[in-house]
């Protein structure tokens, strides 16, 4: 009697958590329900390894707090494959690979990060988007030519083949836009004193003197001195060289930080400095410029 007294003196939704619970830890184990919560429990802790180990990565090569946490914030994301991005450009409106509905069809990873896994074949998409829905869609980019005109365009992009970059280009194509992008290329693209020759022919003193306006690149001074040496010491060396060698230089010495990045010149760059200086006969200025 007392314990019918208590029961009915329970609310109702403490005996609901009751009956629920007892259900739950008294019944039978559910596989679907295991498999589920261990899926979750893996995604979670492999998010949380990414942003460990990017953290790791990010303090020493972050040079402000803000790209740090950009960095922090890309951990879980991974590039997507010149596949996906011709799967994405062949896809139609109402069956594109990348919607809420599916996958990339050539997709063979199951994880992203440090736990990525390979399938034996590819993922198999199953689209949630109703049969009438795409349809519907099929047919409005069948009948709308703005929407036929931008997968058009993103089919034409998808099979294009990527642009070369640096000294391969015609010389409109090829030139940099800012001293980030001549250091980029120079590094990238030049790595021989040929290509370095070339490359610094192409530039020109003209359009180097406005790359070089905000100050010299950092530690490219003996790369380009180096570059003047070798085209001074060519067995064909004209006297249109000589003027060129003697443009270069005077843009270098003009140069914002130009002091400062010839204190980190060593002695065989300084005395290659003085042999260029007299092979191309420079002025009292000039020379006066490069005594270090």
């Amino acid at each position: 009697m007392s314990s019918l007294t208590a029961d009915a003196s329970r609310p109702a939704v403490i005996q609901e958590i009751e009956k629920t619970t007892s259900k739950k830890v008294y019944s039978e184990l559910s596989t679907s329900e295991l498999s589920k919560e261990l899926a979750k429990s893996v995604l979670k802790e492999e998010e949380r390894v990414n942003i460990d180990e990017m953290k790791k990565r990010a303090i020493h090569v972050a040079r402000s707090y803000d790209e740090f946490r950009q960095m922090v914030l890309c951990a879980n994301l991974k590039p997507m494959k010149s596949k996906e991005l011709e799967a994405l450009g062949e896809s139609r409106v109402g069956q594109r690979a990348f919607t809420y509905g599916g996958a990339a069809s050539n997709n063979t990873e199951s994880t992203t990060g440090r736990f990525r896994r390979r399938t034996g074949g590819a993922i198999t998409t199953t689209s949630t988007i109703p049969s009438t829905a795409s349809a519907s869609a099929a047919s409005m980019s069948a009948t709308d030519p703005a929407l036929t005109s931008i997968t058009e365009r993103a089919r034409a992009r998808a099979r294009a083949k990527p642009k070369p970059v640096g000294p391969g280009l015609s010389k409109k194509k090829r030139m940099p836009k800012n001293r980030s992008e001549f250091q980029r290329d120079w590094q990238r693209n030049c790595k021989t004193l040929e290509k370095q020759q070339e490359y610094l022919r192409a530039v020109g003193a003209k359009r180097l003197t406005k790359l070089f306006a905000g100050g010299l690149p950092s530690g490219m001074l003996g790369s380009l001195l180096d570059t003047l040496h070798a085209i001074c010491f060519e067995e064909n060396f004209s006297p249109t060289q000589d003027t060129f060698v003697i443009d270069i230089l005077t843009v270098l010495q003009s140069a914002t930080g130009f002091s400062m990045e010839t204190m980190f010149l060593s002695k065989e760059e300084r005395a290659r400095v003085k042999q260029t200086l007299n092979r191309v006969a420079a002025g009292v200025t000039l020379v006066e410029a490069y005594k270090f």
